[in-house]
């Protein structure tokens, strides 16, 4: 895709890595067979906020962050798709907005999953990401 920065060029812009860093970043993924945010989380060169804020950079994607102690979703809004479903697709719902559904993803592959999601569910959703981690805790609540 023309114009679309690779991640390692958006860390390096926005969480102080160097390219270096983006290069041994890149061979432990080759070697551990994981992508570039993965290794570099390994290395303790970026936190997964930094690696998820510069995917949503990369995707045009906005960013919720489910590990603060504010991040609280109402009730009403995580009941708007059954649990079940909320675990296959790997999403939390975290608001409403002018009528459509935001849920959060860590993965900006999950976001071709809505269709699917919206089907099943029966409602207009939109995907925002999240880090791993924050996801995987909304879901085990």
């Amino acid at each position: 895709m023309a114009g679309r920065k690779l991640l390692g060029e958006i860390l390096v812009e926005t969480a102080g890595i160097t390219p270096e860093q983006v290069q041994r970043g890149l061979e432990l993924t080759r070697k551990k067979k994981c992508r570039i945010g993965e290794g570099l989380v390994s290395l303790k060169l970026v936190t997964e906020e930094q690696v998820t804020k510069a995917l949503c950079r990369q995707n045009g994607l906005k960013f919720v962050n489910l590990e603060s102690p504010k991040s609280k979703v109402p009730a009403d809004i995580v009941a708007a798709i059954p649990g079940e479903l909320a675990v296959e697709f790997r999403v939390i719902p975290v608001a409403r907005q002018a009528g459509v559904l935001l849920v959060a993803v860590d993965d900006p592959e999950r976001v071709a999953g809505l269709d699917q999601l919206r089907f099943r569910a029966g409602v207009e959703a939109q995907a925002v990401l999240t880090t791993p981690e924050g996801l995987r805790r909304a879901l085990e609540e």
